[in-house]
């Protein structure tokens, strides 16, 4: 389920540009385009980090990915939970961005739940900022 997608198949799924989204398996995960032929949003790829958090329903969780220029991360409630180095990857900005759904063949992948507070940064966060933030958006209660 999508959470935050920018991610177009280029004749081939997820090879260009970038998601954040809920796995079947229930855990988060970001990734990014792995480039002409190659799907980036796969376990295992350079271009994949997943949370070690799997949500329960009825329960709030604040999810970051983040892209930095030295690695790609993801973050659940102001923890950093996977990190890999920057991968090469692919984004030529050719898709929409789209909330809730796939920016992928006009939109699926729809998001079953409620999403909140959607925010992008002109630089990578630093992990301190990132907490600053979940413990903002929750009423001054730190997240973890």
């Amino acid at each position: 389920m999508s959470i935050v997608d920018k991610i177009s198949d280029a004749g081939v799924h997820n090879s260009d540009g970038w998601r954040l989204l809920k796995q079947d398996d229930g855990f988060f995960c970001f990734c990014l385009g792995g480039g002409p032929g190659i799907n980036g949003c796969v376990e295992g790829a350079s271009t994949t980090v997943i949370s070690t958090t799997a949500p329960v329903l009825k329960v709030w969780y604040n999810v970051v990915g983040v892209l930095s220029d030295s690695e790609i991360a993801i973050y659940v409630n102001g923890v950093k939970e996977a990190s890999k180095p920057l991968p090469v990857f692919t984004d030529t900005h050719s898709a929409d961005m789209r909330i809730g759904s796939s920016a992928e063949g006009g939109g699926y992948a729809y998001f079953n739940g409620v999403i909140d507070n959607v925010q992008f940064f002109e630089k990578a966060l630093s992990a301190k900022h990132i907490n600053a933030l979940c413990k903002a958006t929750n009423g001054g209660v730190p997240c973890h």
